[in-house]
């Protein structure tokens, strides 16, 4: 009969702490009611300055007539059609040789070591 009781000790132990727990949860929350958290009040950002520089009339882009800041002479769409499109397809299309050369080294590789 001893040996039953030593067995039940620790189970006993377990029990008690946790009602001990709960016993404290409750009696905390009986002392103090609970609040939701409140938001605080964000004081609003301050204004920018004004302006001290006088602002620039629009000017117009000397190629299609688009309205434009008056500091610039073309607008950024005129200037991208005169920029020189063959470079552009140069790039791409080197790009895509040393893709298709990396690939072809990578894949010619796997076939040699793979039994």
């Amino acid at each position: 009969m001893p040996g039953q009781v030593a067995s039940l000790l620790p189970l006993v132990g377990a029990l008690l702490v946790i009602f001990k727990g709960i016993a404290r949860l409750r009696a905390k929350r009986a002392r103090e009611p609970y609040t939701p958290p409140q938001p605080r009040d964000v004081p609003a950002p301050p204004r920018p300055p004004a302006r001290s520089e006088p602002l620039l009339p629009d000017a117009a882009c000397r190629l299609c007539a688009a309205p434009i800041p008056a500091s610039e002479s073309i607008c950024p769409l005129c200037a991208r059609k005169t920029a020189a499109p063959a470079r552009q397809g140069r790039s791409t299309l080197l790009h895509w040789v040393v893709f298709i050369a990396i690939m072809t080294t990578i894949i010619g590789l796997g076939a040699l070591v793979a039994p």
